[in-house]
């Protein structure tokens, strides 16, 4: 299962729209309804019901949204902590020829 596709279930949770899922990660709107149908293939159920005034989570897609979510976060968490132990940029010495 791709990151991208939770990335991209996770704006549509968050706007409740397709469209404008797409238009914050700078993609189509189906781009984002493939990456959709890919997780709902992999979990084998509909995570959203698709109108023409937006997109509503399904219980299941609720239950898979409210996960994406803590995982994200815990993603950034991680990444911080990652920068939090490298030194500046400016500091940091390019490897010597040969030694990796």
């Amino acid at each position: 299962m791709p990151l991208r596709a939770l990335r991209y279930f996770h704006e549509v949770a968050r706007y409740a729209s397709l469209r404008q899922a797409a238009e914050r990660l700078y993609v189509t709107p189906i781009a984002v309804s493939r990456q959709i149908e890919q997780l709902e293939h992999f979990f084998g159920t509909a995570l959203i019901e698709r109108g023409p005034r937006g997109s509503r989570l399904t219980v299941e897609g609720e239950c898979l949204a409210e996960q994406v979510s803590s995982t994200l976060r815990g993603f950034d968490q991680v990444r911080d902590v990652i920068a939090s132990r490298q030194p500046p940029a400016a500091s940091r010495q390019p490897p010597e020829p040969g030694s990796g």
